[in-house]
């Protein structure tokens, strides 16, 4: 096997730096957001509640926000 079919580890440390800084972390999901949030879910929910139960669903997994627990909003 030959060296350069594998990265090299600065090119793997990059790729790792890259990935983490690109990550959604919970804490970067500002109040104004969520709210606007909430707003938007509470609207498509009047003429969709299939989506916005889907919209909710995935808010709740990348805010961990009670507001957005599918199982509250049904």
């Amino acid at each position: 096997m030959s060296n350069d079919v594998l990265p090299s580890d600065e090119a793997v440390a990059a790729i790792q730096r890259q990935q983490q800084q690109q990550q959604l972390r919970r804490d970067q999901i500002d109040e104004q957001t969520i709210q606007a949030m909430v707003t938007e879910i509470a609207e498509i929910r009047k003429n969709d509640p299939q989506t916005a139960r889907a919209f909710s669903v995935i808010m709740h997994i990348f805010t961990g926000d009670d507001r957005f627990d599918p199982e509250s909003n049904t």
